[in-house]
């Protein structure tokens, strides 16, 4: 009897490049945002480029195919097949001469690709493996095929750490900050297994849900998982199916403006309703900070609120636990350098679980007296799509229930309406 074919995430941890953790950490977004395992993988650090397309060959027993191949493809290599084609079999013609082509694709093994790329270009197909995030690169630039926000997204952070250092100039496809991480059909259509995740099922993964592979006991706590963009239940949201209206376009303010609270570790409870009302008529934004710290603060343990300010993250306001202020409030974090702010700024609706460990997560740690928090909540802020705050909140007891999430999401979609009303109203005094 044949053997199965290892699959991706086996043979790259076999060979020492991934760890256990990281594959499932890939495998929980693959299953909520789709395409490849290895776009998943790039997209929360756990392995190079080069390491991807090393693992890709192996498994499917062609070479791989490098970002450097795949720049500058002479117009007559372009031409050998046609852009329909192209786009429908995700599949990019790098070199070609005489009787013969050479075609990066995403599946080598898939025979209906290569019989049809034989017959439409009438040469002998020499097929070669790339990743899903270069092909659709490629495909945009030769083809017109527009590359998702998503991947977007990841070739400018790619591009930046692999070309820049050379001195290279690199052209940076900007993903809109609107996009938000979602199901894309397009991606990893062509023999991929995965589907789209039920909404209803998304807030939190537990390393026992992950697919295909069972957690070892040392992974009984679950690594910070981003969950893909869920609108939070609010009566002032737009429906989705409500017709598109123009819009002024609405930038926040500079986050400079923004005045530091006194010490805010004691504060009044506040109900959902009475919260609500409040942020109906914002004073300023320090009275939209505070409005969520008296409505979390003593429903949870510790509570932080972060002011986003271009592409950098700064401590804003916190309550509950004491934190180390002076270390809190001198708290940056680049937008571009990976962290939970990274993956919200991306457009997850939500992070949670343990934080990871990265030189960010540490220098916030450092702010935080006690043990850290095993179920930490992280939730994004956004006008007009663009981050402009982040409530970091841990809980009472050993976990958030349900409707405690539920909440503070709830109030954070109203805050970043009360925000935006805020900015109007600045805007139309200065006017």
């Amino acid at each position: 009897m044949r053997s199965r074919p290892p699959r991706l995430g086996e043979l790259l941890e076999a060979r020492g490049w991934i760890t256990r953790e990281q594959l499932l950490r890939a495998l929980r977004n693959q299953k909520v945002v789709g395409g490849k395992l290895g776009t998943c993988l790039l997209e929360i650090d756990a392995l190079s480029e080069d390491s991807l397309a090393r693992g890709l060959s192996e498994q499917q027993g062609v070479p791989p195919v490098t970002p450097e191949d795949l720049r500058g493809i002479p117009e007559e290599v372009v031409q050998l097949l046609p852009a329909k084609v192209a786009r429908r079999l995700i599949a990019v013609p790098f070199r070609g001469g005489g009787t013969q082509i050479h075609v990066a694709v995403l599946d080598a093994r898939d025979l209906a690709v290569q019989d049809e790329l034989a017959f439409v270009s009438g040469r002998r197909v020499h097929l070669h493996v790339a990743s899903e995030v270069r092909l659709f690169e490629t495909l945009e630039k030769l083809y017109g095929e527009e590359c998702p926000p998503r991947l977007a997204k990841l070739l400018d952070r790619l591009n930046r750490s692999r070309f820049l250092w050379r001195g290279e100039a690199v052209e940076s496809p900007e993903a809109p900050p609107s996009e938000a991480l979602r199901w894309d059909p397009r991606l990893g259509r062509a023999g991929s297994t995965a589907a789209p995740a039920d909404p209803a099922f998304l807030p939190t993964f537990s390393t026992e849900s992950a697919p295909e592979l069972p957690a070892p006991p040392a992974l009984a706590t679950a690594p910070l998982v981003a969950v893909a963009a869920v609108p939070a239940p609010s009566p002032l949201d737009q429906p989705a199916t409500a017709p598109a209206v123009a819009q002024p376009t609405v930038e926040p303010e500079p986050a400079e403006d923004l005045q530091e609270l006194p010490d805010t570790s004691v504060i009044p409870a506040l109900t959902l309703d009475e919260a609500e009302r409040r942020l109906l008529s914002p004073e300023d934004r320090d009275s939209v900070g505070r409005v969520l710290l008296e409505f979390a603060a003593p429903r949870v343990r510790r509570v932080l609120l972060f002011k986003v300010h271009k592409e950098e993250v700064a401590g804003w306001m916190a309550g509950g636990e004491p934190v180390d202020r002076p270390r809190f409030e001198a708290f940056h974090a680049r937008l571009d350098l990976p962290s939970v702010f990274l993956t919200l700024s991306s457009g997850a609706a939500l992070a949670r679980g343990v934080l990871a460990d990265l030189p960010v997560h540490a220098e916030l740690a450092a702010a935080l007296p006690g043990p850290p928090a095993a179920d930490a909540l992280v939730l994004p802020i956004r006008v007009r799509g663009r981050l402009v705050a982040v409530l970091y909140a841990e809980p009472a007891a050993t976990a958030f229930e349900p409707a405690a999430v539920a909440d503070l999401q709830r109030l954070c979609s109203k805050a970043a309406i009360a925000f935006e009303l805020f900015i109007m109203r600045a805007k139309l005094r200065r006017a």
